[in-house]
This record gives structure tokens, sequence and C-alpha cells, in this order.
């Protein structure tokens, strides 16, 4: 099994890599999806032979609203067969590894290795990510410097998750102070060198939320200090090197990239449109990221069954063949899509959005129950909510939906967690100890009338079946 699961870290990590001009063959893209069908065939094989599936009832429930309510947005709109394709390949082609968990235990060894195989891969991006620093960016923008993704951002947001993740095993003693502060680094500096301003909104929820919910005493937290001050001198870096290379586009505001936050750069880069500085970029469309969001209220709003159940699977979705296209394609082309949010809205309406955030919250209560616990899935937990913090924050900016490197981890671990929940819930369950009161002369008295009443009951059922009894 751990195969199939190391194929598809290989797979997500390196598939995009193509998209940079590098010699390698355009069809190894598709490597995620290949590898989805192999777990599918995989999951089948599992649940034929042991017939488990480790899920919560809340789930089956969820997944059948949010099925119901696709199903409705199709059948409203009319939606091209098409379309629907090609919005199902987006929707379903990370559920194979969702579900995976949920059919098979992966051990505590399995994930530790897991966890090591992806420590590799992410620390890996660090010399891709110089060397397109030095060779190919030197003096341009860092959107260059994606490492081995598509884009620079998707580098910083799966780095910064992988550091909330580290933090969690260090702060419940997974793994020791020098190896975190030596990894911390190594995960922290391609953030550091592509541009992405976010990272100084992400990089403290990585590290806050693990704090926060720790719930260890004052002693240990003691030791969370000069943590945190390396955590602030890696913030001074930041701040430093971004203005190094990139600080001469603020030299109005002051110089700094500090000044983008506290100036009305950040409102001109997020929602120019309704701010009034721009009105639209004719070759993208809208190029704020809130503006993108307001349009597609704006474009449904006229119409409430629009508004609440959105404009139907895969009639928004860009697709390579004209056979796969929806009505609204032309929604792409205005760049309408670039944000998580606004493409949930579009396509799936208000209730999609709410629906998306929903499973959101189950799994970062999944995550918190599991948190409580002090071993390995304990600290998976711990950082899972930040993840779960991180990735909710994205919808807002980034085409989230669309990136398998991020999609494809983030249902694995999420399926991890609600069925490691799912099963030490069961096994207490199964050792439920017995109420003392239970045991009282009252309780007894009671339960020997309630067991008179039955064999009363089962007396006259036979009396009024006695043909049915065999006689000796």
């Amino acid at each position: 099994m751990q195969i199939v699961v190391y194929l598809m870290f290989l797979a997500v990590f390196f598939a995009d890599f193509t998209q940079q001009g590098v010699v390698i063959p355009k069809a190894v893209r598709l490597l995620p999806e290949f590898v989805s069908l192999v777990g599918t065939l995989v999951i089948v094989a599992l649940i034929a032979k042991n017939k488990v599936l480790s899920l919560n009832g809340k789930y089956f429930i969820f997944f059948s609203i949010f099925a119901v309510h696709l199903l409705n947005g199709v059948i409203i709109n009319s939606t091209p067969s098409g379309a629907m394709v090609a919005g199902l390949r987006i929707y379903l082609k990370y559920i194979p590894f969702f579900l995976l968990p949920l059919v098979y235990e992966f051990s505590e060894d399995q994930i530790n290795r897991q966890m090591k195989f992806l420590l590799i891969l992410c620390v890996v991006q660090l010399p891709i990510a110089l060397i397109q620093k030095l060779l190919i960016a030197a003096n341009e923008s860092g959107d260059w410097i994606r490492g081995t993704f598509a884009t620079s951002s998707i580098l910083s947001i799966i780095l910064i998750s992988a550091i909330a993740v580290l933090f969690s095993l260090y702060l419940r003693k997974q793994i020791k102070p020098f190896h975190f502060i030596l990894f911390l680094i190594l995960l922290v500096l391609p953030a550091l060198i592509n541009e992405t301003k976010g990272t100084l909104v992400l990089l403290p929820i990585a590290v806050f939320v693990p704090l926060f919910f720790e719930r260890r005493g004052g002693g240990e937290k003691r030791k969370m200090f000069p943590i945190l001050l390396v955590l602030m001198i890696l913030f001074g870096g930041y701040i430093t090197v971004y203005d190094t290379f990139w600080g001469h586009r603020y030299e109005k505001e002051g110089g700094s990239v500090v000044n983008f936050f506290t100036s009305d750069r950040l409102i001109r880069y997020l929602a120019p449109r309704s701010a009034g500085y721009i009105e639209e970029d004719r070759e993208r469309g809208p190029v704020g990221r809130i503006d993108r969001i307001l349009i597609s209220f704006e474009r449904l709003e006229g119409d409430i069954v629009l508004l609440i159940g959105g404009l139907g699977l895969g009639n928004v979705t860009p697709a390579p063949v004209k056979f796969l296209t929806g009505d609204f394609e032309d929604y792409e082309k205005e760049g309408l899509i670039s944000t998580t949010f606004a493409y949930l809205m579009l396509e799936t309406g208000l209730v999609g959005v709410i629906l998306s955030y929903i499973f959101l919250y189950m799994v970062f209560r999944d995550s918190l129950f599991l948190s409580s616990r002090q071993d390995l899935a304990g600290a998976i937990g711990l950082g899972w909510m930040a993840v779960v913090g991180i990735v909710g924050l994205t919808f807002f900016y980034k085409d989230t939906i669309f990136q398998n490197a991020l999609m494809y981890l983030f249902w694995f671990y999420s399926g991890y967690v609600i069925a490691y929940r799912f099963r030490v819930e069961r096994e207490e369950n199964a050792y439920k100890p017995i109420d003392p009161k239970a045991l009282e002369p009252q309780a007894l008295s009671s339960m020997d009338r309630s067991l008179r009443g039955q064999k009363a009951n089962t007396i006259r059922q036979d009396s009024r079946t006695k043909w049915l009894i065999t006689r000796r």
C-alpha cells in the first residue's frame, strides 16, 4: 500500500515541473490522475475483501447533501454532458486518496515513513529554487522561483504547511530541537526568495495555531520561546531579503514590503476595481483577487436560484477541448476562476461555498480531537488544524482546487485524520466500562422486572403460536 502512496507523492510533486520548460514529456502531467485510477482499483479491492469503511455517519450525510446539490445545479442549468465530465474530473480525482485511509489502516511506522519521504521532497525544493533564482530570475519577478510546482505561491503554501506539521512534531517531542531548526531553515528559505507576500500571513498561522491548541503545561511552553525567537529572526530575514530584491517597487511608500501592507498598495492589489483605482484589465479581466469574488456574486445575484445553486457542475471549468467546455467558458478567459472561492461560487453557488467551508470545519474538529493524543497521530492532528486554516484562507486568493500537489496531500491526510478518529471512538465504545450505578439494587430490580416482562411477553407469543413449536 505504501508504494501507491509514494507514487502519488512523486506524481504530484513533479508532474507540474513539465510546465517550466523542463525536457520531460507533457504526458507526465496526467500521472496524478493515472495514480488516482490505480488508487480506485486498490480501494475497490480492499472494500470487497474487508468490507470496512472507517467513516463517521456525519460525512455520509454531508457528501449526500453535496451530491444532491451538484445534481440540482446540473438539472436546473441543463449542463452539457461534456462539461459534466470536465467538472467531475476536478471534483473526484482526489477522492480515491481520501478514501484510501478509510479502507486501509496505516500503521504509525508507515505514517512516520511517509512524513520522512515528504520532508525529503520538500527539502529538495531548496536547491531547485536556488537554481531558478540564480539562472532564471536573477533580476526578474520571484514568480519564476516555484521549485517543482506550477506557481511560486503553491511552493510557499506547501512548504509553510510542512512547517506547521514539523512544528507540531517538535512540540510533541517527535523530532529533536536541532533537527527542527535545521529543517525549518531548509523549508523556509525558498519562501524567502520567491516574492510570495502571502508568506507574512500564512507563516504565523502555521506557528500560532499549533501553539494555541497545544495543551501541555507551562513548563513545556517555556521551551517554545527559543523557537519563537528563531521565527522572529526568520520574519526579519524575509523582510530583509524581499526589500533587497524587490523593495524598489515600493519606493513611493517607503521602500519595504511592510509598506505594501500598511499603505493603499494592498487594496490596489486585492480590489482595484472595487476601490475605484482601475475598472478593468482588458486582457485578463478584473485584476484584484477580491474583485473576482465580488464579480462572481454580481453575475449571479440577478437570479436567486443561480445565486443559491450556481451555474452547474463543469459549466465554468476550463477544458482543453471544445467538447468538454461548458456554457460559461468565457468566465475562465476573464480570469474569474483564478480563486477557488469565485470558482465555487460560480459553479455551485452560495450553498456550495458554505458546504465547502463546513467540510473544512468538520476536518478541523476531527484534527482537534486527534491532537489530544500524545503520539504521532496527535502531532499530525495538531499540525493539520493549521493546514486546514491555511487551505481555507487560500480559497480567497488562489485557485487551490486545481493544484494537484496541494489538494492530493490535503485530501489524503484529511482522510487519515477522519479515519483515525472513527477507529479511536469505535475502540472506546467497544471497551466502554460498566457504569457502577447500573449495579445498584434499585437498578438491578428494575432490570429484573424488565426481563420478567420480556419473558412473559415471550410466553404469550408462544401460546399463540404453539403450533409452530415442535412437540417432544
